[in-house]
This record gives structure tokens, sequence and C-alpha cells, in this order.
């Protein structure tokens, strides 16, 4: 509830991972929030329950239920994922679908710009080395959730 007795949503940044016969969700505000399923549709109800109940854990054991602090978009034709952490005084960047690419900003779109640079670089690099360029196999979302 917030001043106005109004009930408040929170929203955290999910993460979405397709393997070769099912799909994980994992939740980076929410350390040790995940989920497994068959479909991408299953998997989104499952992460969905998983972090309502990892937020009741932690509100029953006195514990702070963490802000959203990560941030989620894609770049590049092939749209793909890329998760913003913010980590004093820096954010940082990753594409989970590109090993080892990552860039840091002093602010989200310091970030962006890097890590837009970073992953054209990581493809060209690919490239120049007769190396497939792997197709986007994670999706980023936001899931809302009462208070």
């Amino acid at each position: 509830m917030n001043t106005d007795g109004e009930s408040v949503r929170r929203e955290y940044t999910v993460l979405y991972e397709q393997g070769s016969s099912s799909w994980a969700a994992s939740v980076p505000d929410l350390p040790g929030c995940f989920a497994v399923g068959k479909t991408f549709e299953e998997t989104e109800t499952l992460i969905r329950e998983a972090m309502e109940l990892h937020i009741e854990q932690l509100s029953a054991d006195g514990r702070p239920i963490p802000s959203r602090a990560a941030r989620a978009g894609t770049i590049g034709s092939k749209d793909y994922a890329v998760i913003y952490e913010y980590s004093s005084p820096f954010w940082g960047a990753s594409v989970p679908d590109l090993p080892g690419c990552f860039a840091l900003g002093t602010s989200p779109e310091e970030a962006e710009c890097r890590i837009r640079e970073a992953a054209e670089a990581y493809i060209a690099d690919l490239k120049a080395e007769g190396k497939p360029i792997p197709d986007p196999r994670t999706r980023v979302g936001t899931v809302p959730l009462p208070e």
C-alpha cells in the first residue's frame, strides 16, 4: 500500500532463456528465484508464481524486499536481449547470447551506447574468424506483481 492506501505494484525484470527442450527464467533482482517450463507460456506462469513465493518468504523471514534495479532491452538487427544492472557508481550491460559481451557506463544511456559498440565488435570478430553468429535464444520481460 502507498501513503494513499492504494495497492502498489512491484515490477521485476525477468530473463528467459531457451534451451533445447525447455525454457528457463530468472530474476536478477531476486537471487535464487528461477523457474523452468516446457514452453515459454508455462515458464511465464511458473516464474510469476516463483516470484510471489520468493517475496512471501522474504517477508515472512523479516528480510527486505529488493527494489527493481535490473533493466532490460534489445539491440541489433537480431534483437539480442540486454540486461542492465546498476552497481554504484556504474551501470553494467551484458548480452547473454554473446558470452563475455559486457560494457560499463556511468548512466544507463552510456551503458547502452557502449554495449551496442561491444556487441558490434563481438559480431565483427566472429565474422572475421569465420565463426557462426549465434541466434538469440534469450528474451527479456517485465513482470508486475501486487505489493
